[in-house]
């Protein structure tokens, strides 16, 4: 069973290449401070390893998960391959999945075009129509 995510939201003090202030006062520091929704995403990212996924729609500062969203995983050839291995349940978030999750719940309405990932981390994300959070709490 799925909890809906409701992140609670903060105001958003305009676009920066970089990830705010504002934005790091919600941000996700274990899994267990990530919804559902986040939690499944995480998996995405790392099981794609190296790769990009594309249209990715925000709304209320959730990744509204869509069939639509497929991933693109890239192929390097002559290079050993990274062993994904098991994970645990609940672990700490790396830098690169925290700054993005509070990206993610900084925006009210918006649409990544394009995520990066390497290493089954986001690394780089091309937004247009990023409406900001009016809401805080």
């Amino acid at each position: 069973m799925l909890t809906e995510c409701r992140p609670e939201l903060t105001r958003h003090r305009g676009y920066r290449e970089e990830v705010s202030s504002a934005v790091k006062t919600n941000q996700p520091v274990q899994t267990q401070d990530l919804c559902d929704t986040e939690r499944l995403f995480l998996q995405a990212m790392t099981d794609l390893q190296f790769g990009y996924f594309e249209r990715i729609r925000i709304e209320g500062g959730r990744i509204m998960l869509d069939p639509s969203i497929a991933p693109v995983r890239q192929v390097k050839f002559g290079s050993s391959a990274v062993a994904t291995g098991d994970h645990a349940l609940e672990f700490q978030l790396k830098q690169h999945a925290s700054d993005f999750f509070a990206f993610v719940r900084s925006i009210e309405r918006g649409e990544i075009r394009r995520l990066e990932v390497r290493y089954g981390l986001p690394v780089l994300a091309e937004v247009e129509r990023c409406a900001p959070t009016t809401r805080g709490r």
